[in-house]
């Protein structure tokens, strides 16, 4: 049996009521090449458990928040000017052991009279060029 690195999962049909695919992180690959999961008697081959449709990377392309840290101390530093870290988010990838941090900093997502909607969101879309940098070095900050 050889230990499976993280991102491949077994994909299952969905069983009524449920209409959506679910997908098994596998654990492990049998001597033959077989995918293993975890169910409640241990490892299983995955073939053997109905509704078994294939291997599936990564099911999830979006990082998963499971934790913010506070962002004191930092600043996001676009072309025009520099907003500060509102917080850090510990993300992971689906299934994948790897953890990595998003900058988040608060948008203003509506402006009224009273006041105004922020959310919390990562700080630049591919076409942004953006940097964190420490908030004693941004050029131009402004509140969020």
């Amino acid at each position: 049996m050889i230990k499976a690195e993280p991102g491949h999962f077994a994909r299952f049909e969905p069983t009524p009521p449920v209409i959506k695919y679910t997908d098994s992180p596998i654990a492990a690959w049998a001597d033959d090449g077989h995918p293993m999961v975890v169910r409640a008697t241990g490892l299983v081959r995955a073939d053997s458990i109905s509704g078994y449709m294939g291997i599936n990377s990564d099911p999830d392309p979006n990082p998963t928040p499971y934790a913010f840290l506070p962002g004191d101390g930092w600043a996001v530093q676009y072309d025009d000017g520099a907003v500060p870290l509102v917080a850090w988010a510990m993300c992971t990838y689906g299934g994948l052991d790897a953890t990595f941090a998003v900058p988040m900093v608060a948008k203003e997502e509506a402006s009224y009279p009273s006041g105004s909607i922020s959310t919390l969101g990562a700080p630049a879309s591919a076409a942004e060029s953006v940097t964190v940098v420490p908030i004693s070095e941004a050029r131009g900050l402004r509140a969020p």
